[in-house]
């Protein structure tokens, strides 16, 4: 498996069956997909899911410093 590289951009267009995903390293290189709806909801929830346990884990840490 290729290592990850680093995202430099990212744009999302809807099309008829969900949306298209341009994902754009910093090495200018770009890879778009098309997802459908329930494909983007399960990305959606997966990014949340991520995002909610960064902030509980920032709380944490700024309740410890107080």
């Amino acid at each position: 498996m290729a290592a990850p590289r680093t995202l430099s951009q990212f744009r999302a267009t809807q099309n008829d069956e969900g949306a298209t995903l341009s994902l754009e390293a910093e090495d200018g290189s770009v890879v778009e997909f098309d997802a459908t709806f329930e494909q983007l909801e399960l990305m959606a929830d997966e990014l949340d899911d991520i995002l909610s346990a960064n902030d509980d884990a920032t709380e944490v840490k700024d309740e410890a410093e107080a």
